[in-house]
């Protein structure tokens, strides 16, 4: 990971290629993020969802079974963050409901107890009350 344009956006270099997405909201919309996972067909392991805020620790936002839905959130996740998960995609999707600008951060998802693709997003405040997501 990087930092770009004075630390306001994230891009993630893969191959020495950069790429980047982005998805535009306004303040109060809902954001889907997605992650791709790989599990064999006897486990359920654990997804983990976590935000990382410019010079912060990583910090822990949920979890849930890949093969059922149970989920656990920390306490400021309760009400405006969720996941679902495709097992037929092998895609978990963390749902942001009323994003905010606060929410601006790089998101990880893990897969216990193997690691999965890191996902990454930033949301961004944009002149005109647009924010940016990228991805």
């Amino acid at each position: 990971w990087k930092r770009t344009n004075g630390g306001e956006r994230w891009q993630r270099r893969e191959d020495d290629e950069q790429r980047e997405r982005h998805k535009f909201m306004n303040e109060g919309e809902a954001v889907y993020l997605q992650c791709n996972y790989t599990a064999t067909s006897g486990s359920n392991p654990y997804l983990f969802w976590y935000s990382h805020y410019a010079n912060k620790a990583p910090e822990y936002i949920l979890n849930t079974y890949i093969r059922n839905t149970k989920q656990q959130r920390a306490d400021f996740a309760k009400e405006r963050f969720s996941t679902n998960v495709s097992n037929a995609e092998r895609t978990v999707h963390l749902n942001i409901s009323q994003v905010r600008v606060t929410d601006s951060a790089v998101y990880y998802c893990s897969l216990s107890p193997t690691e999965a693709q890191i996902s990454d997003s930033v949301l961004q405040k944009l002149s005109g009350g647009v924010r940016q997501l990228s991805a």
